[in-house]
């Protein structure tokens, strides 16, 4: 009886062996759904600069059709590049490449807001008092004072004079020089970055105690 029962287990366990395994494929609306991002993340590239494709993780035949998609005057032409960059996507590191387009995104919307702040602070220097410079100082309190007083004066005198706009110009640069140096100021008094300034004074004194 036992061994009746050792054969058919036997028969069992080879049937087990002979199964072949089953992989679930995506759905075809899935792999509609990819097709697409494929393609808008290609066509995004396309519309990146060189400085920006260069600081990205994309194999040189990707760069190569992207370059190629930039050069190209017909639409249908452009059109069967995009198709054709689109299936090279497949092969790239999509989260990655998604990633880093997201971030460089983000510091543009930030530069653009900057430009904008910068020039409503220029706007208000040019039809304001001296209550418009005081606001500038006292937002950017390292800022040359003379020099922006020198800078506003001669804007404004464009402005009512109708003269070419040479010291607005300058003055909106002087304030985004300002800005940039105020935040890499700000930077520089960060708490981690103080406590390494700590650190290195107290390993500068037990050295004088040596």
């Amino acid at each position: 009886m036992s061994k009746k029962r050792s054969k058919k287990k036997c028969r069992q366990d080879g049937a087990n062996e002979r199964e072949e395994p089953t992989y679930s494929r995506p759905s075809k609306s899935q792999m509609k759904r990819d097709m697409h991002r494929y393609q808008a993340l290609g066509e995004s590239l396309i519309d990146q600069k060189a400085d920006v494709l260069d600081t990205l993780n994309i194999s040189e035949q990707l760069r190569n059709a992207i370059d190629e998609a930039k050069r190209l005057k017909s639409r249908e032409a452009l059109r069967r590049q995009k198709q054709f960059i689109g299936k090279l996507m497949k092969s790239e590191s999509m989260d990655e490449i998604e990633e880093a387009l997201g971030a460089i995104e983000l510091e543009r919307k930030s530069q653009d807001r900057t430009f904008k702040r910068l020039e409503a602070i220029r706007t208000s220097l040019l039809q304001g008092s001296n209550d418009a410079i005081n606001a500038v100082i006292a937002e950017y309190p390292e800022i040359d004072r003379p020099k922006l007083r020198q800078l506003t004066k001669r804007a404004r005198h464009e402005v009512s004079d109708n003269l070419p706009p040479s010291a607005q110009r300058q003055l909106f640069r002087f304030l985004r020089d300002t800005h940039e140096a105020h935040l890499a100021l700000e930077a520089t008094h960060t708490p981690e970055h103080d406590g390494k300034n700590n650190n290195e004074s107290t390993i500068n004194t037990d050295s004088d105690a040596d």
